[in-house]
Parts: structure tokens; C-alpha cells; sequence
């Protein structure tokens, strides 16, 4: 699940691995915007506008702090944290702003 590997500082597990060759940055930034729209609260999330200026790198991406609610429930519903593994230790939400 993404927002444990987001927890644990390898949101690029995620990534398809047979894909062998991706910007780390510009990948990372797509799912921050992701986690982001993915708030339970719609006003915790971002307008369209400011999506898209996040994802063209026009506007920096706010920093995901909130696991939305209904996460947890569903964890707790069918009891399964790791359906997803990844080895990945790639970037964390703070190296990928100082690094723009």
C-alpha cells in the first residue's frame, strides 16, 4: 500500500519494476499529488488548479502529513498491512523539495 511504503520512506516502491529508467524526482512529486488528493476531507485537498501546478513543477508540493481516516479503517477491516514489500530506500518528502 502506498501510504505504508510513503510511511517508511520508499514511496517509489510503488514504481512498476520493470520499468528501469524514470526521474526520481518528477515520479516522487506525482505521488505526493496523489497522497494528497487522496485526503478524506475535500477541503484538506488540493483544487485542480493547484494539481496541475504541482505537477508541472509550477508551485512546490505540500508536505503529505495526514494519513486519511479512512485508511486505517480499511487496514483495520481486512487486516493486511503488506500486500505490498519493496526494497527501494529512495527519497523522503524533505529530500525531494531541497533538492528542486
Amino acid at each position: 500500500m502506498l501510504w505504508s511504503l510513503y510511511e517508511k520512506d520508499q514511496a517509489l516502491g510503488i514504481i512498476d519494476p520493470s520499468l528501469k529508467e524514470f526521474n526520481k524526482d518528477e515520479a516522487f512529486r506525482v505521488i505526493c499529488v496523489a497522497l494528497l488528493c487522496t485526503q478524506g476531507s475535500p477541503h484538506q485537498r488540493p483544487p485542480m488548479s493547484k494539481v496541475v501546478a504541482m505537477l508541472t513543477g509550477e508551485v512546490e508540493v505540500a508536505e503529505v502529513v495526514t494519513k486519511p481516516s479512512y485508511v486505517n479503517e480499511w487496514l483495520l477491516r481486512d487486516g493486511n498491512q503488506s500486500y505490498v514489500t519493496s526494497s527501494y530506500s529512495g527519497s523522503t518528502a524533505t529530500d525531494f523539495r531541497s533538492s528542486s
